[in-house]
């Protein structure tokens, strides 16, 4: 298990925000739209930092940074008075683009949002219910309580969040930040992974994690599919990279096995199967540590394989790269470290800032009721 601080790279892929207006409201919206229909929620901007280590024997307090692109404070009439505001969450483990998160975290959210007129009475169901859904029972536990929901302003974004591990389970965590923006919520994933320890030294407690990083691609079969990945665990540990074509129902393939012997970053070049050709694909990395013991990573996005130049003749390459990890001579990949701390000063907001600027105005889209809903509630891909 490491402690190096080595800088992290800031994400400049998805974290613009959700357009929302044109869309056609999802089932169960209120008849009487609220004015915030075509409002765009506001969401977290997270930097991407692969892995992050909180021991609790040092300080049990973690504090993570983040960015809005606009501060967004103003609420109206018809809106909750507890509308557009940010919660913090940590899940027990990572998912698939396919699986998303419920759009509501409490039944008393959707109580209140019926009484105001913003959904349909029993529109919404457990499953879309966090506290109540059996999905992730037992695999989430809040950063910031419900009644202590954050202002969507510079001021607070400023401050980060601090996360009080005291109380919870050793183990591997994700982040993920809430736009609470009735009836229509947001979820923002943070990059990479959290892992909680009371003593780094105890193998048992020193369980595999992984995360990977990286943006959407477009590549033909055969090319280079570059990903970066951070590992720590108690090795030597197997790392299995699979994919699945994207759909409902995943079917996960092999794609390359590496061995990582230290922990840190890892460089992992793989080459775009042509049973992918002409669609898009989801990467995972399993990770199995010397004890035997599995976690799961997912690339959070996708990547789309063109098809093949002649399809009488699409086969994989004869000879293909080898995933190595990088010599210990070799630069991390930027924003691949694990770290006992996290990014901080101007760089890190204006970073998010830029990027945000670049995918602001998005082409125009007639997507399905169904997508549209997906789209609103979670921007999760």
């Amino acid at each position: 298990m490491v402690r190096p601080a080595i800088r992290p790279r800031l994400i400049a892929g998805a974290i613009g925000f959700v357009v929302i207006a044109g869309l056609v409201a999802g089932p169960g919206v209120g008849s009487a739209l609220a004015a915030n229909e075509a409002h765009v929620r506001t969401p977290v901007l997270w930097p991407a930092q692969c892995g992050r280590v909180v021991d609790r024997s040092v300080d049990p307090i973690a504090r993570f940074e983040y960015a809005i692109p606009a501060e967004d404070t103003t609420i109206g009439p018809d809106e909750l008075p507890d509308s557009r505001t940010h919660q913090f969450v940590a899940v027990c483990r990572q998912h698939p683009l396919t699986e998303l998160l419920p759009g509501w975290i409490t039944r008393d959210d959707v109580e209140r949002s019926v009484e105001l007129g913003l959904l349909e009475a029993n529109a919404v169901t457990s499953s879309e219910i966090l506290d109540e859904t059996t999905v992730w029972a037992g695999c989430f536990t809040r950063i910031t309580a419900d009644d202590e929901r954050r202002p969507i302003s510079f001021a607070q974004a400023a401050s980060g969040v601090e996360w009080d591990t005291s109380a919870v389970e050793r183990g591997v965590w994700s982040i993920a930040g809430y736009t609470f923006e009735p009836a229509l919520n947001l979820w923002r994933e943070r990059p990479g992974f959290v892992k909680v320890v009371d003593d780094p030294r105890d193998p048992e407690q020193d369980l595999p994690a992984l995360a990977l990083l990286g943006q959407e691609q477009v590549v033909a079969p055969g090319d280079a599919i570059v990903l970066e990945a951070c590992v720590d665990a108690h090795g030597p540990a197997e790392v299995t990279i699979e994919w699945a074509p994207f759909a409902p129902s995943l079917i996960w393939q092999p794609l390359a096995t590496i061995t990582a012997s230290e922990d840190g970053p890892l460089a992992v070049d793989l080459v775009a199967p042509a049973a992918a050709a002409d669609s898009q694909i989801l990467i995972r990395a399993r990770i199995v540590d010397a004890l035997g013991r599995e976690y799961v990573g997912h690339a959070p996005a996708r990547v789309s394989v063109l098809p093949c130049p002649d399809p009488d003749n699409c086969v994989d390459p004869v000879d293909p790269v080898d995933p190595v990890e990088p010599a210990d001579s070799s630069p991390a990949p930027a924003g691949c470290s694990i770290s006992s701390q996290q990014p901080r000063g101007l760089l890190f907001t204006l970073a998010l800032l830029l990027a945000w600027l670049r995918v602001r105005s998005p082409k125009p889209e007639q997507p399905t009721r169904s997508h549209a809903r997906a789209q609103q509630l979670h921007a999760v891909s």
